[in-house]
């Protein structure tokens, strides 16, 4: 009888150590990618992907600072045109965000500073009034002055 007792006991301790062990790999494979070089990279190579298949033209991220569970720092980020002409170009974008909301499927930047933006709006083709209101709303929210005729 004590034999029995014996094994159960023994398998309840090695499947709680694995559970245990499998928790600390989790762990280490979370750090390694929020909080080194390498997970940084690896990062900003799926997000370029990603943004890239989203719009059409070249999307360009240089690189990546901070840790990401917390907040971020985006450096040299460009989309252009097929004909590599820039639509929208940014030195910097720092942001922090909380891990809970995009877990939950939520984007909430809490604080958010865009160094040096620049887009450039292709003003043959804004055609209608609202869209000029739309281009005078952009350049007022990015403190930028908008010449809307040639």
């Amino acid at each position: 009888m004590s034999d029995g007792r014996l094994r159960w006991g023994r398998g309840i301790l090695v499947g709680l150590s694995m559970i245990l062990g499998l928790a600390l790999l989790a762990v280490v494979a979370v750090y390694v990618v929020t909080s080194t070089d390498w997970g940084r990279e690896r990062v900003r190579r799926i997000g370029q992907s990603f943004i890239g298949s989203m719009v059409h033209g070249n999307v360009k991220i240089g690189r990546l600072s901070g840790n990401l569970l917390t907040g971020m720092t985006i450096h040299d980020f460009s989309i252009t045109d097929s004909s590599g002409a820039p639509f929208a170009t940014v030195e910097s974008f720092t942001a922090t965000y909380s891990i809970v909301s995009l877990l939950r499927k939520h984007v909430w930047i809490e604080d958010a500073v865009i160094v040096r933006p620049l887009i450039v709006l292709d003003v043959q083709r804004v055609t209608r009034v609202g869209d000029i209101v739309h281009v005078k709303a952009l350049a007022f929210v990015l403190n930028r002055k908008a010449c809307l005729f040639p």
